[in-house]
């Protein structure tokens, strides 16, 4: 038996018990809190309120909340002017979300001692957390007071960073994670917040070092991980951020968020397959959650595997009968097969409680649409939209079987009806611009979308409309590219984008680079006819005229195919035809 051991065995049993409390506040935490005292207890002679408070540290270790909460309150009781009991019993009131009682605690710890700056950093902790900005305020005037006390706390400088970042001060948050690092350079955290600044000033380069520089420090820290492939993304190094994921599988399996995650990179470059192949990984280390196989139900339909789709989501709706998003996308691809019967059984189970029966009613009109009864589900969306006035999904759907019918004026005054009393409604503003476009009011198509990218830069939508629009013109193809190449950063794998920079070039004259994007979009499902149009009308311009008339001949098979067929579709089919006879023509 080691000589301190032995020792002990001359103390009485509190005393022995204080004894080994000094080693355990060394040495261990429990239910997130760190134990070890940062200053001494103040020195009283209450020794049963030492006994309490070190007993909770053990009920803390133990993971027993409740207990530890009540051997502190007696400490309290006992000795209500210690601060350190004070501010330890407002720890706990934190991890049991008690705001409060933990807000009158640390306050009380800062009445008795002044220079307790963790009751001040641990304080504004609350205030920051809360919704209300002058509480955020309040809580940066508390941790500036905790730096003042204690200059060497790293914890208080990385909160000040966070604070900063949050507010949008990408300077100051730099300056107090510099300071953190300066106290600690191999600090995890504070190279993780460098790396979000930088990553926020778009300096990509900046961004990826200092996130691999936490991952050095520490090879599992999450958030440097997401951080890092975020950034590898965003800068178009798909093939590192690919790399980044393999080895995380790695270092983090079987961990469910990497394979989301990883699917959701893979997804956004519209690369289905191996999308699903990532899902079904996080299927595999989460198998009790379904929302993982409804994602991948999604999945397949976007990437036209409907029966697939319908497989995975009955399984969902097996698991979960009131799953109503699962009965709504089997629904869909029901749909897409054919199947209406199907479809509408599916649809009327959907209660009007759901979040989804408005979407089950706009498909039910679409369906009557679908088999010729247009005016049927103009009927029933109109009547959706008498009983749900400001819902946009009421209004945008109406407004698009107008348009679908040619009908682009009852569009347009539809949309400029409910914009009159919504006007920041960003997706109807987004459909009067379309609108207009199809109606051939160019000019007023052109200054909605400028409107909608002057308010929020992210639309790519609107970006590409507008590139579009300048390319089918043949005009300001710079300022086209420009716009399009921002919406290709955005949704990189969109086909109906990529289209639209394949016909910039094609109008620029650039007929070889015009082709490589047109038969890349032509490769993304579902097929489009306008795209396979486009890629005819550029093989014809290449002098590979047989080329031209397969691409011209497969768009006017699918919109011969199709069971609904658009005012637009009519357009396109009738200049196809246009282009095959001239072609049959020069044959002869």
């Amino acid at each position: 038996m080691c000589a301190w051991v032995r020792g002990l065995k001359k103390f009485p049993e509190k005393k022995l018990f204080l004894l080994f409390f000094l080693f355990l506040c060394l040495s261990c935490s429990g239910a997130g809190l760190s134990f070890a005292p940062e200053r001494k207890l103040e020195s009283v002679n209450r020794e049963d309120a030492y006994y309490h408070f070190a007993l909770s540290a053990l009920y803390l270790e133990r993971g027993d909340l409740p207990q530890a909460l009540e051997s502190l309150e007696e400490a309290e009781r006992i000795d209500p002017k210690s601060s350190e009991i004070n501010y330890r019993l407002a720890l706990v009131y934190m991890v049991l979300n008690m705001r409060d009682e933990a807000v009158a605690k640390f306050t009380r710890s800062i009445v008795l001692d002044p220079s307790n700056s963790p009751a001040y950093r641990d304080l504004a902790r609350i205030y920051l957390a809360s919704p209300d900005e002058a509480m955020k305020e309040r809580g940066k005037k508390f941790l500036l007071k905790a730096a003042e006390i204690d200059p060497g706390d790293k914890e208080t400088y990385l909160l000040l960073c966070a604070t900063e970042l949050y507010s949008g001060n990408l300077e100051g948050a730099k300056r107090y994670a510099e300071k953190s690092l300066s106290i600690s350079p191999a600090d995890v955290t504070g190279h993780f917040y460098l790396g979000s600044i930088a990553s926020r000033r778009d300096d990509l380069d900046a961004a990826v070092k200092h996130y691999k520089r936490a991952l050095e420090i520490q090879r599992t820290y999450y958030p440097a991980f997401a951080g890092l492939v975020e950034t590898l993304e965003k800068a178009k190094r798909i093939e590192e951020a690919i790399e980044q994921y393999e080895s995380a599988i790695r270092k983090f399996a079987p961990y469910r968020d990497v394979f989301i995650s990883y699917g959701n990179m893979l997804y956004r470059q519209r690369r289905f397959d191996d999308a699903i192949k990532q899902y079904r990984n996080a299927e595999a280390a989460d198998p009790e959650n379904p929302e993982i196989s409804f994602r991948i139900g999604l999945l397949y339909l976007e990437s036209g595997g409907y029966e697939e789709a319908i497989a995975e989501l009955e399984q969902v709706r097996g698991r979960l009968p009131a799953h109503f998003g699962a009965k709504y996308y089997s629904a869909l691809a029901h749909t897409k097969l054919g199947r209406y019967s199907q479809s509408r059984k599916l649809l009327d189970s959907i209660p009007q409680s759901s979040d989804f029966h408005v979407d089950a009613v706009i498909h039910g009109a679409y369906i009557h649409e679908l088999e010729g009864s247009a005016q049927k589900a103009i009927d029933i969306l109109r009547e959706l939209h008498e009983k749900n006035p400001y819902n946009p999904k009421a209004v945008n759907s109406l407004g698009e079987i107008y348009g679908r019918q040619g009908r682009q004026e009852d569009s347009i005054s539809l949309y400029g009806g409910y914009l009159e009393k919504h006007p920041d409604d960003e997706s109807v503003l987004y459909s009067l611009g379309v609108s207009y476009y199809y109606g051939d009011r160019i000019p007023e198509a052109l200054s909605v979308m400028e409107d909608i990218i002057s308010r929020n830069p992210q639309n790519f939508d609107a970006m590409n409309l507008i590139g579009y629009t300048h390319a089918e013109r043949g005009e300001r193809l710079d300022y086209a590219e420009e716009l399009i190449s921002k919406a290709l950063e955005l949704a990189p794998g969109r086909a109906y984008i990529i289209d639209s920079m394949g016909w910039v070039y094609y109008q620029k004259g650039d007929f070889k680079r015009a082709l490589e994007y047109l038969l890349r979009a032509s490769e993304i499902p579902p097929p489009d006819a306008a795209i396979l149009e486009h890629v005819g009308d550029v093989y014809e311009k290449l002098g590979r005229r047989e080329l031209a008339g397969e691409n011209y001949a497969k768009a006017l098979e699918l919109l011969d195919s199709k069971k609904l067929v658009t005012a637009e579709d009519r357009k396109i089919r009738a200049r196809l035809q246009k282009k095959l006879k001239g072609f049959r023509r020069d044959e002869a």
